[in-house]
This record gives structure tokens, sequence and C-alpha cells, in this order.
């Protein structure tokens, strides 16, 4: 029960996801094996037909992006599994006419810190245009117990490579080519995808599908209607929303046997942002997200939200 109730929570305060570093040294050009029998030099002709990503030692700086305009969205989700308490998800998300950024921190809490000390910092700063999404940086600052896992993730250019620094450096076994890394978003901007954008006219607000990417792996988030309800909670949101199921699917940079496992379903709950707040990039915000793991559910659930306007106005949702 120990070790399922530690999986439950880290896999379920990530979100329906998914996330300060020293030189990476020496290690950062060792080979990287593709099988028992193949070795890849980093960075090689040979790696890039293999990889998305292109190793960098130097630790990258966070692009700057227009947000004068932007609306920001604050909640704090409450994690709970099998009835227990198990964290806290503090959410800031600035959304601006052609630009975003996300600043996303993981708590474990209550039963959670039995099993594991737990905090993530998570960063995301793209842009948007048409509705489209272009992850630009992410950024995952793990530390649990007395370990670590540095990730920073820059796309270059236009195209669909990307640049790694990680600390310690990344085991990149399983290749995702550059095939695969085409369109993806990173998995803190699929928070954005996710809900809080509009959709086109006659479309529905539940029909989307999400390419992810985070530097080593890479899979889909299918989101489909799963109809509508009047949320009650005692401490989270309350009103209508809308319920869409949420599918994943390993594509590459898993281990060969993993592709084949299913992963577990889900359900996401958005709310309808207030009219004079809501914009074409502003539109919905996910207000719970919950999965079955086995016999047991894990459910996020959104307190004190706050949507302020590029005025300084703010809004509390749901109460």
């Amino acid at each position: 029960m120990k070790n399922l109730l530690r999986k439950i929570s880290r896999k379920s305060l990530a979100g329906a996801t998914a996330l300060a570093g020293f030189g990476l040294g020496a290690a950062a050009l060792a080979q990287v094996s593709l099988s028992t029998d193949v070795n890849l030099p980093v960075n090689s002709p040979e790696w890039k037909e293999h990889f998305a990503v292109d190793y960098i030692f130097e630790r990258p700086t966070v692009p700057a992006v227009p947000l004068q305009d932007a609306v920001r969205y604050e909640a704090t989700y409450s994690g709970r599994a099998a009835g227990f308490d198990i964290g806290r998800i503090k959410m800031v998300a600035d959304i601006g006419s052609e630009a975003y950024k996300i600043d996303y921190r993981i708590e474990q809490k209550g039963v959670a810190r039995w099993f594991s000390q737990t905090e993530t910092d998570s960063l995301s700063v793209g842009t948007l245009q048409d509705g489209k999404l272009t992850s630009l940086f992410y950024q995952k600052l793990e530390k649990e117990d007395d370990g670590h896992q540095y990730v920073e993730l820059v796309r270059n250019g236009s195209d669909n490579r990307f640049s790694l620094w990680s600390d310690p450096q990344y085991d990149l076994y399983w290749p995702v080519p550059q095939s695969h890394a085409a369109g993806t978003v990173d998995p803190i901007g699929a928070q954005i995808m996710m809900g809080f954008t509009d959709t086109p006219e006659g479309k529905d607000p539940c029909d989307r599908v999400l390419k992810i990417y985070d530097g080593k792996r890479r899979w889909d988030m299918t989101i489909s209607r799963d109809g509508g309800n009047d949320l009650r909670s005692r401490d989270g949101y309350t009103g209508p929303a809308i319920r869409c199921t949420i599918r994943q699917k390993r594509v590459a940079g898993f281990k060969p046997e993993k592709i084949a496992e299913s992963m577990p379903d889900g359900h996401v709950y958005l709310a309808a942002v207030p009219e004079e707040l809501r914009t074409a990039n502003f539109a919905y915000v996910p207000v719970r997200m919950e999965g079955d793991y086995g016999i047991i559910n894990a459910r996020l659930e959104a307190q004190d939200i706050r949507i302020t306007g590029p005025d300084g106005q703010s809004y509390r949702l749901g109460e």
C-alpha cells in the first residue's frame, strides 16, 4: 500500500502531465547506447538521426516574450488519493495575445511525505498565434530526498530540433527522432492547450490532441467530450463545468516493452472564463483533474481561483 500511494501521489501531482544547476563536466561527452551493440557519439550526425535534441553544456537563459496585455490565472490544486492528502500544485499562468508564461510548483504533503520528500518547480514559456501554441522553453527543477534532477529544454528557432541542458545528464537510450518532435508542446505548456485556449466556432472545447515532448519522452494526449456537470465542492470550485475524457498513449523515448502498455485514462473539468475577461487565448480553465490507478482514484481540485485582467481587476471563480 505504501509503495502504491507513493507512485500514485507522484503521478497525480504531476497533473494529467506534467514539471539552480551546476556544470555537467566531462560526463556530458559520454556516448549513448541505443542497444547493447550500438553506440552513438553525442551530437554527431548519427545522433541527430535518432534524437530531436542536442546536448548543450551551458545553462540557457529564459526567453523574453510580450506579456503586457496578459490575463493572469492563479490557482492552488489540492491533491488526494485513496482519501489521503498527497500534496498541492500552485499554478500561475500569464496568457497574452501573443505569448504565455506558466509557473508550476508541486509540493508533496500529508501522507505522501511518509514515503518521499519531493518538490518540483516548472516553467514554460512560448508563443500564441491564431490559436497555435509553440513551446520555446521548458524548465523542470525536481528535488527528492537527497537527489535532484534539473532539465531545461529550448526550441531551436522554427525547426523541430531542441537543445537540452540537464543535471545530472539525462540518459537517452530510446530514440525520439525529429519527425516525432514536430508540433509538440512541453508538459506544462500542454496545460494551456488542454483547456485555456478557445476553439473554432462549431468545435467542442474538449476536441484536442496534444503531442507532448519533455526532451526525453514523447506521448500523445487525446481529449474528448464526456458530458457536462455542475460541480459541488466544499473547498474547491462550485459551478458549471465541461467534463472531458483524457486518453494517453506512449509514442517514443520509452522502453520498447513500455510502449505497448496502456497509460491511465482520466478526466479534466473545464470552467468557462467570465465574459468580461474572456479572450481567444483564455476561454476555459481546468478546475478538476482525476484518474483511476487500479482501485484507487486520484484527484486534483482547484482552490482559490483568481483571474486578473490587464487593468489589474481581479475575479474569483466559483464563489
